[in-house]
């Protein structure tokens, strides 16, 4: 009967429980003791419910799912806390390998066990610990087999200096992927230090100095369509053999119906045609610029006043437009997700960077322009005011993603930035102030040091 309640486990185990519980039995009879009428069974389905949810958290998979799992914690929690009651100790002939084959699974049932158990006096066994660990690590075997696995993707965000940055991206990712969880919001100080056991990768807007003990993806905090494709890749990788091993079936599929006089030309055909085409094609950029060297291939606008946020990005966009620096293609493509998606390009009130997919015919730029009156935009039904527009004119995603990496950490990271680009009264000084606060950043100084600015 344990074999079929229990499915998976070695045939050891199922002897195991099968000696405990008829211990249980015989000294249940010589003492007496009613399971039925005890608060044992309460106390034991309780535990097995605690235990599979915070294993659940801790693991990322939904271990309520396995039905084999949940039945085999049930029974197995009633002979734990009896075996506790009578004094039968636990044994468990695999528990050396169960160590040393599983340790990151077994120390993590050690401390979840630890922590649900505690409430009730009762302090887990090596090899107590030894048999949930078992019975998880079999259904995790399950889950892993299955189509579709009810699990989250764990993502650690890490920007700048503060977590502002961080939160926005953080947003940008549960619009985009609803599967995922966002498990810590770091900045680069706290991110050395953090405990990433939890975590199956980190997303960053800045360059991380150091080695981290995850996988780390460098994106942009409005998370590009580039940025999307690139988490794609981890979250889907195609697998080096994908195209040897497809190609492969299908030449045995015709080869059976259809005679083939080329073999190894058709093989060599086939697996050019199912190899992954990257989705796009980077041309040769024009060289890494800072936002400063791309305001001064732009333009920059100071004390104008605007009608509404359309209107401030039209009076950015026209000196582009008219001399073939910005495509008429691009800008509407930037109204266009305004329109569609609320869109707006807010990096930080006041401040917003309107942008659209980067195009190839565009000529690198940045367009700036302070108005003297805010313009209100909606952004989940509150009103946002601007008054610093800074209008992206880029040609590649990297391109793209380096900027808005840059404005970002300028914004996040020195508050001041803003307020001082938009109080300048010419181009200039504008542009002095960027360089100014950019020469401050690239430096590394301390965060809270003014030398330069």
């Amino acid at each position: 009967m344990l074999a079929d309640l229990m499915p998976g486990l070695p045939p050891s185990h199922i002897d195991a429980e099968a000696t405990v519980l008829d211990a249980l039995i015989m000294a249940a009879s010589r003492q007496s003791l009613s399971l039925a009428d005890s608060d044992m069974p309460g106390w034991a389905s309780k535990i097995a419910d605690d235990f599979l949810e915070s294993i659940s958290k801790a693991l990322g998979f939904d271990l309520f799912s396995d039905k084999d799992l949940v039945q085999a914690m049930s029974i197995h929690a009633k002979a734990m806390v009896a075996r506790a009651k009578l004094g039968i100790a636990a044994r468990n002939p695999m528990l050396d390998q169960i160590k040393t084959q599983f340790t990151g699974l077994y120390q993590e049932c050690a401390s979840t066990l630890s922590v649900v158990l505690g409430p009730y006096g009762l302090t887990p066994s090596d090899d107590e610990i030894g048999y949930f660990a078992t019975y998880v690590g079999a259904a995790l075997e399950r889950l892993k087999k299955q189509p579709a696995v009810s699990r989250k993707t764990r993502v650690a965000v890490v920007c700048g200096a503060g977590i502002g940055t961080a939160s926005f991206l953080s947003r940008a990712l549960a619009n985009e992927y609803p599967h995922m969880e966002v498990v810590a919001l770091l900045s680069t100080r706290d991110c050395q230090s953090y405990d990433y056991a939890g975590v199956d990768l980190v997303l960053s807007t800045v360059s991380i100095p150091f080695v981290l003990p995850r996988p780390v993806l460098r994106v942009s905090p409005m998370l590009t369509r580039s940025d999307i494709r690139l988490i794609d890749a981890f979250l889907n990788p195609v697998s080096a053999t994908c195209t040897e091993s497809s190609a492969a079936k299908i030449l045995e599929i015709v080869e059976k119906t259809c005679d083939i006089r080329d073999r190894t030309a058709l093989e060599q055909e086939l697996k050019e045609l199912l190899e992954p085409k990257p989705s796009y094609i980077l041309p040769k950029p024009e060289g890494f610029m800072t936002l400063a060297q791309l305001m001064e291939r732009g333009e920059i606008q100071t004390g104008v006043s605007a009608k509404s946020w359309e209107d401030a990005v039209w009076i950015a966009a026209r000196p582009l437009l008219d001399d073939g620096r910005m495509t008429e293609r691009y800008i509407q493509q930037v109204f266009d997700m305004a329109k569609r998606y609320g869109q707006h390009g807010v990096i930080l009130a006041p401040l917003c960077a309107p942008h659209a997919e980067p195009d190839i015919s565009n000529k690198a730029s940045i367009s700036v322009v302070t108005t003297s009156n805010d313009v209100v935009v909606s952004m989940g039904g509150d009103e946002v005011r601007l008054n610093v527009i800074m209008l992206l004119c880029l040609q590649t995603p990297v391109a793209h993603a380096v900027a808005l990496d840059e404005l970002f950490s300028l914004a996040d990271e020195y508050p001041g930035f803003i307020g001082d680009l938009h109080d300048a009264h010419t181009p200039a000084e504008a542009l002095g102030v960027t360089k100014r606060y950019l020469k401050h950043m690239l430096r590394q100084l301390p965060a809270g040091s003014t030398s330069d600015i």
